[in-house]
């Protein structure tokens, strides 16, 4: 069967930024191979990959209706509005893939299917495997087997493992191949696909179009390890979803459990995930109660859907990937990079050299100051003309206004003033951002400060970048400095004001350092940025700042540290 790739390609050109860079190598190697200039991908997959917007498409399992004939399980699905199904061999009991196999066969089914305006999504092959019913799949019009991996290893094996697991489905890889169909491999506890790291092997080693991972984010909780982070590493070898979390009864479902998914859909729609979105459970409920708790994941993941697609409108740029360098001085600049750094701001007390900044391929938040007060418009217009159409420049700053702000100094008419100037004349808010600096560490210091709450001091009318520094003493334990961070910075700041642009965490790299203490800021903020309660546009998305210049460059340890934190941040 010859599968017709030009609207494939059209899509190629138009989302080239969701490919990974291991896709990209492995498409132009395939490609190489075999004569084609981009993936085929599967017919169920065909007609939403030429669309230019990705669009949530949903299906579920025929072994949420076991108890009923394949036929009561098709209507079933159809009229809870499902486009395809999932149809499952005889795990627990189910019966209805051996049944198709046995009374309807390949034509039976697809008159089935198309009687209700269903899909053939999936075959699940917990039980059999995929050989036995690989040719029904392929006469039925193709889809994805789904089966389970193999058993675990030591993680210094895993690499070897992986690849002895690939090589050994080449076999199953050639039959999808001969009947149009694709195998995708599940993750789940206690298997070789289980880790993320196991994700990671199985996407660098794997170099079929015709393989791929079923997602299950339920396992995938189970080792507290983030979905969304999973969804991407798997990129475009994501051939199957699970919307299934880890709780017990209904709760495993979509919208009847707790879990927050609109991250996960947002991570689907970012790689632009070109199969069905799947709302699972196991467990054998009354086939009405089945239905009514399905109708609420259906509702609740195109709610999900519709959120994402509001917070990913109302978004003014795309994600920006930094790391930042403050309170510089003259020198720093040739460390910095070696550090994998790519950006400095500096303020009154010091700043870098900027031609030296250029000449590294690294960018700097330049200064904009006043010479008597709040800059005027003339002094704005003055220095973002200079300094706009130069490599060096990576967004702009007042130190006079953009540094601790409260609701009387900077007043908020002047902070406004201060963004609208520069974006009258230069409106790219992508590469040059204006940067403003909340600092909640000086706010915990005094228990009678002048901060009356920030609700009044905080606007997103301000700037497009958004730095917050809650530095908790290097030398106390974990458990003390996340306090902290929690307390003084998500609190009180992070967790009710930002909504609506990119914020960056500044670590503190100063004092009495110990190793470790900037893994423990890094990873707080990581997780608290993706969580579900970080209601932002930018909610899953890290990038860092350090300070200071002066302390980082005196301590070799300290620089290996943050030197490892950003290349974990710049992934």
């Amino acid at each position: 069967m010859k599968v017709d790739i030009s609207g494939i390609n059209r899509e190629r050109n138009i989302s080239m930024l969701a490919y990974t860079r291991r896709d990209l190598l492995k498409i132009i190697g395939l490609g190489a191979a075999a004569g084609i200039t981009a993936p085929i991908l599967p017919a169920w997959a065909q007609k939403a990959a030429v669309k230019k917007k990705w669009r949530m498409r949903l299906s579920t399992s025929s072994i949420h209706f076991m108890q009923l004939p394949i036929e009561q399980a098709c209507e079933r699905i159809a009229k809870l509005g499902f486009k395809a199904i999932d149809i499952w061999s005889a795990h627990e009991g189910c019966p209805h893939l051996d049944d198709v196999a046995k009374r309807l066969g390949a034509d039976g089914l697809k008159k089935l299917l198309a009687k209700h305006k269903l899909k053939l999504f999936a075959f699940s092959v917990y039980r059999g495997g995929y050989k036995p019913y690989a040719e029904l799949l392929g006469n039925a019009g193709g889809g994805v087997a789904i089966r389970g991996s193999a058993g675990s290893c030591k993680p210094e094996e895993l690499t070897a493992r992986m690849r002895q697991f690939i090589e050994g489905l080449k076999p199953l890889v050639e039959l999808a191949e001969k009947y149009n169909s694709y195998l995708a491999i599940e993750n789940h506890g206690n298997a070789l696909l289980n880790s993320l790291d196991s994700f990671k092997a199985f996407v660098d080693i794997n170099t079929s179009r015709r393989l791929g991972i079923a997602l299950a984010p339920y396992h995938i909780q189970t080792l507290k390890a983030s979905v969304p982070e999973a969804i991407r590493i798997c990129g475009k070898q994501l051939f199957f979803f699970y919307a299934w979390q880890h709780y017990e009864g209904a709760k495993q479902l979509p919208g009847i459990g707790p879990t927050d998914m609109t991250p996960w859909i947002q991570a689907l729609a970012d790689i632009r995930y070109q199969g069905y979105v799947n709302p699972f459970m196991h467990g054998h409920p009354k086939a009405d109660v089945m239905a009514a708790n399905l109708a609420k994941s259906r509702d609740y993941l195109k709610a999900c859907y519709k959120r994402g697609k509001g917070e990913l409108a109302k978004s003014p740029a795309q994600i920006r990937r930094m790391a930042i360098l403050g309170t510089c001085l003259p020198g720093c600049e040739q460390m910095w990079k070696q550090l994998g750094g790519t950006h400095f701001y500096g303020n009154r007390f010091g700043w870098p050299d900027y031609d030296k900044v250029e000449s590294l391929g690294m960018k700097v938040f330049v200064m904009i100051r006043g010479e008597h007060g709040y800059p005027t418009e003339l002094e704005i217009k003055r220095k973002v003309q200079e300094w706009k159409d130069k490599p060096v420049c990576g967004g702009y700053w007042c130190d006079q206004l953009g540094h601790e702000p409260d609701i009387t100094n900077p007043p908020m008419h002047e902070r406004i003033r201060f963004y609208t100037t520069v974006r009258k004349y230069d409106a790219d808010k992508q590469d040059h951002p204006v940067m403003e600096m909340f600092d909640m560490t000086e706010a915990n210091d005094f228990p009678n400060n002048r901060y009356p709450g920030w609700a009044n001091a905080f606007s997103d009318k301000t700037h497009d970048l958004l730095l917050f520094d809650c530095y908790p003493p290097l030398d106390k334990s974990d458990e003390e400095m996340q306090q902290i961070m929690k307390r003084v910075g998500w609190d009180k700041f992070i967790s009710k004001y930002p909504h609506k642009h990119q914020v960056i965490p500044q670590i503190a790299a100063y004092g009495n350092y110990r190793r470790g203490s900037i893994w423990v800021q890094y990873n707080y903020w990581k997780e608290r940025l993706g969580s579900s309660e970080f209601d932002n546009s930018y909610r899953g998305v890290i990038a860092v700042c350090f300070y200071k210049d002066e302390t980082v460059r005196k301590n070799a340890e300290m620089r290996e540290e943050i030197k490892e934190v950003i290349a974990d941040a710049m992934k």
